[in-house]
């Protein structure tokens, strides 16, 4: 992936007609020669490299040795979580793409998909819509100390209203717990929920919004 987000990098400086060599290697090797044209003009000013380096979010060492697994620690004396193939397969675009439905009659807009429409009661008649990239706000939240599996307690537990429209109820990641307020700005990312016979489970969580 490192070419590609260097060559993200480059785009964001490119101007029409510049030209980009864009050249991986490891186990084989890819050369492509790219020519910016005048769409570039189009995606100025979108959160790309820059300012994903930019909103970095400083991590003490201790704790980069608790989440690399690296420092040994007891074992959460919980039951295991359960991880599914055809479950993450059937409602990926629930679980990845974080897609909800908006009621064509009254614009209702819910998460995750409804067939119902929950305001008008109008059946199937709704267009998916892309919630992942939607900003919102914290509305409610809790602090769990016991019950969620985490190197990282307490567990926040939000539910987030998004900007027109839509709830989700979701945990809270790169956040400072006494930062945590409701009404806080925060959006939609994607992370690693836990992990069963070397199969990983990833879902959408909440966190303070960056710059």
């Amino acid at each position: 992936a490192f070419p590609l987000m260097q060559l993200v990098a480059a785009l964001e400086e490119a101007k029409p007609g510049d030209r980009i060599l864009l050249a991986s290697y490891g186990d084989g090797s890819d050369v492509f020669i790219l020519r910016a044209t005048q769409q570039i003009e189009n995606i100025r000013d979108r959160r790309g490299i820059k300012r994903h380096l930019a909103s970095k979010k400083m991590l003490s060492y201790n704790k980069y040795l608790l989440f690399r697994g690296i420092t040994p620690i007891e074992p959460i004396r919980l039951p295991p979580e359960q991880s599914s193939l055809p479950v993450s397969w059937r409602d990926r675009k629930s679980l990845i793409s974080l897609h909800g439905s908006k009621c064509k009659r009254c614009g209702e807009v819910q998460y995750p998909v409804e067939r119902v429409c929950p305001n008008c009661f109008s059946r199937d008649e709704f267009d998916e819509v892309r919630l992942y990239d939607k900003s919102g706000k914290l509305t409610s939240y809790s602090l769990d100390y016991a019950l969620t599996i985490t190197l990282d307690p307490p567990t926040v537990l939000s539910q987030v209203d998004f900007d027109g429209g839509g709830t989700i109820r979701t945990t809270m990641t790169d956040r400072e717990v006494e930062a945590v307020k409701v009404d806080m700005p925060v959006e939609m990312c994607l992370r690693k929920m836990h992990q069963e016979r070397g199969y990983i489970s990833y879902y959408c969580k909440s966190r303070p919004r960056r710059g």
